[in-house]
């Protein structure tokens, strides 16, 4: 009955705040809401990082309050969308400047390096309409989001009164422009289980774009600067997803924060001045911390980044530790014709409430810890350069060196290589790698190349060789390994589109086996994977989108053990039946031997969010979505999806497991723009 109550209340809100608009269309854009396939593949792989995930996809969605107009944005603008590269960026800028303002998508698809994938996440977050600006500015916009979740039947937590709180799973979110200056968010978030309606609370209010201030906000942020050794914001796409784009940290700067995701920011107050060329940027944060501390010692004994507050072990270590932190960077660029440098400096201290005891000999350890750092950018014609140093406070130096350049014959190409020792430690920095933009024990190499044959045809291909110097928390001595890539897509027209990708991982890596005499052992070997993945998309007249996917995995372990095998098969219909209404259906059959052959199914069609699930055994997943629509940026959208695992007797496990084979979830979401 409680469920029924929500669902009218959020259709009487939507009635109301939808009365009187209608649907403004650009005669640039899509008739309906922008096609999921390019974002798809930019966060493919990127499983098991929900919290990260979702920071992208609600900082993607940030982008059209208000959109960027690509006929005003500036290459650093551009610069700072998360899928775009750096090159890509001064591409786009320069064919404006050259041949005047873009009249269509279709000439911005006409750029070398501009794929499919890479115009459709254009497409979410941009404008052809504008011209006086980077912006598309309104004198006020409001928009809310009040998202609901539910699964369909309780997990353990709940029927054990283990998990304080109710099953249901809410998330807000107000973001609000006030004329050409002025910028305001607030998001609350609320998992299943926890007590507290606003269990996270997260906002800023911010003022931007006034003479030398380029942002000041007190609250909730995010910063980045150079390739992120030393900060970065967390969300940011990793190697596997698109060959180029994988290997930069985009643009520079701060960016407010008001988001459901729990992933790490810092809050207090911080401001971006720039004077001519020359730029700075300084913050000071204080937050709090969920951790475990001991006793006796008051030490920190591990700090935990999940954010759930359900059971009474995870209510006891909310807010038990504390974190003070400043920091600040200053950058200055010369310009020469269309050549341009940037260099600059970066520096951080934190300091915790506690000494924290390191849970490895490779974690931090202390109090206390800082970081500096020194970065240097190059643009050229048809190339891009950089480069990145950085000092912990253990006097170990990291590096990261890049290029990337535009070769004859629409050819793309970019190198990286990176070095971050075992006893480098930086508590805030983000950066490519292939451990999660961890900077710490790896050192690699990544190739990375595409081709257009002509425009019709896009291959990509990847290479990235690591090394792991010391132990990790996997393998007890030094340890490397490699992965490879290779795509193909083809789109011979009328929106259709086929693509192929295989791709190889080998490391090195520990298990449990037994000898030939019985005897249990923990041998090192190269665990491999590969996997082909092939997929259709057809698009008929501009309302209705098919999409077909198979793919199959294969997972080995040497000698040892058995090789094991994954096989997926995905159906996803779009359709725009009328203006208002948007609908997808999506049924996922899957297959494998064990967790270790997974596969995964990308999902992106709810409104400012994203997810990967992996799924193993042998089942089916099905999802069904209906979107109202009342007006430019108002909706209401449903989404039901059931995921069936045949002969599980549980799914999940401890007090997040569900008696039986299947779990369903029901999601509403009310969007509304003022």
């Amino acid at each position: 009955m409680g469920s029924r109550r929500h669902l009218f209340v959020l259709a009487f809100i939507l009635g109301a705040t939808g009365a009187g608009r209608c649907a403004a269309q650009d005669e640039a854009g899509d008739p309906g809401p922008p096609h999921t396939g390019g974002l798809e593949r930019l966060f493919s792989d990127r499983a098991g990082e929900r919290d990260a995930d979702q920071l992208i996809a609600e900082e993607i969605e940030d982008r059209c309050i208000p959109p960027l107009d690509l006929n005003g944005a500036t290459a650093d603008e551009l610069s700072g969308l998360p899928f775009l590269a750096p090159h890509l960026a001064r591409a786009i800028a320069d064919r404006r400047a050259a041949f005047g303002p873009f009249a269509s998508w279709q000439e911005v698809g006409s750029i070398p390096g501009i794929d499919a994938a890479t115009l459709d996440a254009l497409r979410r977050c941009a404008t052809l309409r504008a011209t006086q600006g980077a912006h598309v500015l309104t004198d006020a916009d409001v928009r809310l989001r009040i998202r609901m979740r539910r699964e369909e039947r309780p997990r353990d937590g709940f029927a054990s009164g283990a998990y304080a709180g109710p099953r249901e799973a809410v998330a807000t979110r107000l973001v609000t422009r006030l004329g050409e200056h002025v910028l305001a968010g607030i998001a609350t978030d609320r998992d299943a289980g926890e007590p507290s309606i606003a269990d996270h609370l997260a906002g800023h209010v911010t003022l931007e774009g006034c003479g030398v201030v380029q942002n000041v906000t007190l609250g909730d942020y995010a910063v980045s600067e150079g390739q992120g050794l030393v900060f970065r914001r967390r969300s940011g796409f990793g190697k596997g997803g698109d060959a180029l784009a994988a290997t930069t940290a985009g643009a520079p700067g701060l960016t407010p924060f008001a988001s459901s995701s729990e992933a790490g920011n810092f809050r207090g107050a911080a401001a971006h001045l720039r004077a001519g060329e020359t730029s700075l940027l300084g913050f000071v944060s204080s937050t709090r911390l969920d951790a475990s501390v001991d006793s006796l010692s008051g030490e920190i004994i591990s700090i935990d980044e999940s954010g759930l507050h359900r059971t009474v072990s995870e209510l006891r270590k909310a807010d038990r530790g504390g974190a003070a932190v400043a920091g600040g960077a200053a950058s200055r660029t010369w310009r020469r014709g269309s050549a341009e440098l940037r260099a600059g400096m970066t520096g951080i201290a934190t300091r915790f409430s506690a000494p924290v005891n390191p849970p490895s000999p490779l974690g931090f350890g202390g109090d206390r810890a800082w970081a500096i750092g020194a970065h240097v950018d190059v643009s050229l014609p048809g190339m891009h350069a950089f480069a990145e140093a950085a000092r912990s406070h253990r006097s170990s130096v990291a590096s990261i060196l890049g290029v990337s350049a535009a070769l004859p014959c629409g050819t793309q190409a970019t190198m990286l290589l990176r070095t971050y020792p075992p006893d480098f430690v930086s508590l805030h920095g983000c950066g490519f790698g292939e451990r999660g933009g961890e900077l710490q024990n790896e050192t690699g190499v990544y190739f990375g190349i595409q081709w257009e044959l002509p425009k019709t045809v896009t291959l990509q291909a990847a290479f990235d060789m690591y090394r792991f110097p010391a132990a990790t928390g996997l393998i007890d001595i030094p340890s490397a390994g490699h992965d490879a890539t290779l795509l193909a897509e083809w789109r011979p027209g009328r929106g259709t589109a086929l693509s192929v990708r295989w791709r190889r991982d080998s490391k090195d890596a520990s298990f449990a086996a037994v000898d030939a005499c019985g005897r249990d052992i923990r041998p090192v070997v190269a665990r491999t994977q590969e996997s082909v993945r092939a997929e259709v998309r057809t698009r008929a007249a501009a309302r209705w989108e098919a999409r077909f996917r198979a793919e199959c995995s294969r997972t080995a372990r040497g000698a040892f053990t058995p090789a094991e095998s994954g096989a997926l098969l995905c159906a996803d219909l779009r359709a725009l039946p009328c203006a208002f209404v948007r609908l997808v259906f999506r049924a996922v059959l899957f297959r494998t031997d064990s967790y270790d052959s997974r596969v995964y199914a990308m999902e992106a069609d709810l409104p400012g969010s994203a997810s990967n699930a992996a799924m193993s055994g042998s089942g089916a997943r099905v999802t069904a979505l209906a979107q109202l629509r009342a007006g430019a940026g108002t909706s209401l959208t449903a989404q039901w999806s059931r995921t069936v695992q045949h002969g599980a007797a549980a799914l999940g496990n401890g007090s997040d497991s569900v008696a039986g084979d299947a779990q369903g979830v029901l999601s509403l979401q009310l969007d509304a723009r003022f």
